[in-house]
C-alpha cells in the first residue's frame, strides 16, 4: 500500500517559490505538484522531465529518510509548470491545453503550505475571475460552472 501524500510531507519546514511568493501567487492559477526522490533535504531538486520548477519544499534538518527509500534519499515536493500549461502556452503563443481544465496533478499555489497538501480551486480550473483572485486566464458562465463542463479531466 502506498503512503498518502500527507504522510509523505510531514518533515517539510518551508515552501520556496523560485520567482518569489508574490509573483507565483499572481502569475499562476495553478502549478503542478509532484514528489521527487533526492539526496538533499534543501535546495532546488533536480527533475528529469520537460518542466520548469517554480517551487519546492525544504525539509527539517533532522528529517530521516523513509525506510523504503534506503539511506540518504528523501522525498520532497516540487511545484512546476510545463510548456503545455496555461501560464506558459499563452506566453509562447502556443495552443492552450488547459484553458478551462487542469492537469490531474494541478493545485492552486495559494493553497500550498509546508505539510499541507495543495488543493484544486475554481481559480486553478480557470473558472473564476475577480480582483481577489488575480489574473485568472479564463472566465466561465454560471451555466459552465453548474454543469460541470470543462472542469477537471478526471
Amino acid at each position: 500500500m502506498s503512503d498518502t501524500l500527507a504522510q509523505r510531507i510531514t518533515d517539510e519546514v518551508e515552501i520556496v517559490w523560485v520567482e518569489g511568493e508574490e509573483t507565483v501567487m499572481a502569475k499562476y492559477d495553478y502549478v503542478r505538484q509532484d514528489v521527487v526522490k533526492t539526496r538533499h533535504k534543501r535546495g532546488v531538486p533536480r527533475i528529469t522531465w520537460d518542466a520548469r520548477i517554480v517551487g519546492y519544499a525544504n525539509l527539517s534538518p533532522d528529517a530521516e529518510p523513509p525506510a523504503r527509500l534506503g539511506s540518504a534519499r528523501w522525498e520532497r515536493r516540487v511545484f512546476f509548470v510545463t510548456p503545455r500549461d496555461r501560464s506558459e502556452s499563452e506566453a509562447a503563443g502556443e495552443r492552450v491545453l488547459f484553458q478551462r481544465s487542469t492537469p490531474t496533478e494541478a493545485v492552486d499555489p495559494r493553497t500550498v503550505k509546508p505539510r499541507v497538501v495543495g488543493t484544486l480551486t475554481d481559480r486553478a480550473r480557470g473558472k473564476s475571475v475577480s480582483a481577489e483572485d488575480g489574473p485568472a486566464h479564463a472566465s466561465a458562465t454560471d451555466d459552465d460552472q453548474s454543469s460541470g463542463e470543462n472542469g477537471m479531466l478526471f
